[in-house]
């Protein structure tokens, strides 16, 4: 029991060191968050494409973040009943941030009527920037 229970905590202290080997202390993470109908993807760091759903560890410093943000609008109303929901993309442009390493960044979105609206607040909730809407289009 006693061997089993030392077995269990050498493995957890190897996975907490590899996780936090993968991303250097002077690094920031930023986590963004889906909500239902929202949904948002990173799409380019300082102008370059990226090909996975969250933004990667960045350095600390100044970055200019694109999201790729795509929501659903739902039915409206008819004399015959609801119509049908539809789903809408756009990619928001955060304006240039300088991140600080030891914080923690969340980037949420919401949809206003038809409009997106995207932005960064800082670990402890405050808005530190709004996006733009840069283009929206079916093809996104």
């Amino acid at each position: 029991m006693i061997k089993q229970r030392l077995l269990i905590s050498g493995l957890l202290t190897l996975l907490a060191a590899s996780a936090m080997a993968d991303s250097p202390a002077g690094d920031i993470q930023l986590q963004l968050h889906n909500a239902i109908g929202v949904e948002l993807r990173a799409w380019r760091i300082n102008g370059q494409p990226q090909r996975q759903l969250q933004f990667p560890p960045l350095p600390a410093g100044e970055h200019r973040l694109e999201v790729r943000m795509h929501y659903e609008i739902p039915g409206w109303r008819r004399a015959g009943g609801f119509g049908e929901s539809s789903w809408r993309a756009c990619i928001m442009q955060l304006p240039a941030v300088s991140l600080q390493a030891g914080t923690a960044y969340h980037i949420r979105a919401r949809r206003l009527g038809h409009d997106p609206q995207l932005w960064l607040e800082d670990g402890t909730g405050r808005q530190l920037q709004r996006a733009s809407i840069r283009s929206c289009g079916p093809g996104l």
